[in-house]
């Protein structure tokens, strides 16, 4: 059901307003000239009208807004970097049980600092007795496609007909002299292209099984030599 929530709001043409995002400088107005307290305790007051349970539609985009208004004057509402203006637009499974209002909202620092393809779920909890919030990590989400999981025994059957054939460049293979090779995994495209995460991942399987291959084609690894160094058993 929807619920007309505050007087602010009658008359108004509620989605233009929210695709607008009420926007930051009208509330930095209004807060030279009030102290946060009103606006906690307007907060309230529009609160105390919605039903118990889930907060949809108009409800919940006012709630939004006077929560956005108040956020400032809560106590611990700025962990994680959580600012007002973060939360137009944003909230998910706004739920009023009182004096607890919750929501759930995706953070994407995670994303735009190239690290991964999922954006963090963080649910916090509005106390509006006490005028503070909590915070907690409460899962992730998949915002991009993943990337196909590349066949890394492929690449390193590259590394090892170069091995084994010396008239087969590669560009990983780097000979040291007729019974030493380097290998330089950041030479081969595969595994230098992705997400931070999946760049590791792939790095990780790739000398894992090119560790197993070469051993069984009498190759061993020599750490002193530097890193990926390994010299042909003599038999």
């Amino acid at each position: 059901m929807t619920v007309s929530v505050t007087p602010r709001l009658e008359n108004a043409d509620v989605e233009s307003r929210a695709r607008a995002g009420y926007h930051q400088s009208h509330r930095k107005v209004d807060r030279q000239s009030r102290s946060p307290v009103p606006l906690i305790e307007a907060l309230r007051t529009t609160l105390s009208i919605c039903p118990v349970g889930l907060v949809e539609g108009d409800a919940h985009v006012a709630v939004e807004h006077a929560l956005a208004d108040a956020w400032d004057g809560l106590a611990g509402s700025n962990v994680h970097g959580m600012t007002a203006h973060k939360l137009l637009g944003r909230t998910e499974r706004l739920v009023w049980r009182t004096p607890i209002l919750s929501f759930v909202i995706e953070r994407h620092g995670a994303l735009v600092g190239g690290g991964s393809t999922r954006g963090e779920l963080h649910g916090w909890e509005v106390n509006t007795l006490t005028a503070s919030a909590v915070c907690s990590r409460v899962g992730r989400r998949q915002l991009k496609p993943m990337a196909a999981r590349l066949n890394v025994s492929t690449l390193v059957d590259g590394v090892a007909a170069a091995l084994v054939d010396r008239r087969i460049a590669h560009p990983a293979v780097v000979w040291l002299s007729d019974d030493r090779v380097r290998v330089v995994p950041t030479h081969i495209d595969e595994l230098q292209s992705g997400f931070e995460q999946t760049i590791a991942g792939r790095r990780k399987r790739f000398i894992s099984t090119l560790e197993a291959r070469l051993v069984a084609q009498g190759w061993t690894r020599e750490p002193a030599q530097g890193r990926f160094v390994y010299a042909r058993q003599q038999l």
